[in-house]
């Protein structure tokens, strides 16, 4: 029965990866389809455990596995990539992939020029390139790109990591929380894990909350102290992961 189950299992991850996948068109990625196993996919699902069968109590495993066997390569973040957008790679060459998207010079609260990607209204990442400091000038197709900024939750980790998944969800993949810091400039809080990944900042905010029918939001995601008030290793309940830039530009 066990074995049937697995296979059976099995199958519809299979279905799963064709149904949500996302393939190329013309050469571009079709950034306007909605990809990805969500929350309620993913609660649903049942994965095998080193015991037999999960009763949903041992979500930590379920989500390796899961993770293991549904991320795509269309999506997955690396130390050097997002996607098939890659470091060293032209704005030229990346307007062939991002098709769609609309492409704008900017500056990043205090830290730099950015090009803004950005798709139905909607950021989906920023690109750092060797264009220099002038935001005001013309993006150029010999531009290269030197770095990503992730903000698009389809974009994943190769363990699954991705924009708008929990910091407590994060835990589970990464290792647990070492510490919260607050950048002084921006107030951006950055957060590390005991398993933290070569070359990435996961950046952190509080979401909205709903409670007894009201919407909320904490003024940051971590609890800060009198002591130190921009180090922390507690999260306020809902915190969220906002941003994943590569190559990291803190150390860890």
């Amino acid at each position: 029965m066990n074995l049937t189950r697995a296979i059976l299992f099995g199958i519809l991850l299979i279905l799963i990866a064709g149904l949500t996948g996302i393939g190329k068109v013309n050469g571009a990625l079709n950034l306007n389809f909605a990809v990805g196993v969500s929350a309620s996919q993913f609660d649903t699902m049942v994965a095998p455990t080193p015991l037999g069968f999960d009763t949903y109590t041992e979500r930590a495993w379920k989500m390796r596995f899961v993770t293991r066997n549904t991320v795509q390569t269309q999506f997955l973040i690396t130390a050097t990539s997002a996607g098939d957008i890659r470091f060293g790679m032209t704005i030229a060459e990346a307007r062939k992939i991002l098709k769609g998207a609309k492409l704008t010079r900017d500056m990043d609260a205090g830290e730099g020029v950015i090009i803004s990607v950005d798709v139905g209204g909607k950021s989906l990442m920023w690109l750092r390139t060797d264009g220099g400091g002038d935001d005001t000038a013309p993006i150029l197709d010999s531009e290269k790109i030197e770095g990503i900024e992730i903000l698009d939750s389809r974009f994943k980790t190769a363990n699954g990591v991705h924009c708008g998944m929990t910091v407590s969800d994060a835990e589970m993949r990464l290792g647990s929380l070492k510490n919260i810091w607050m950048e002084g400039l921006t107030g951006n809080e950055l957060a590390t894990f005991s398993r933290h990944p070569k070359g990435f900042d996961f950046w952190i905010s509080p979401q909205v909350l709903t409670q007894n029918s009201e919407t909320f939001q904490y003024n940051t995601a971590g609890i800060y102290g009198e002591a130190d008030p921009d180090n922390t290793t507690r999260y306020e309940p809902g915190a969220i992961i906002s941003m994943i830039t590569i190559p990291a530009r803190y150390e860890q």
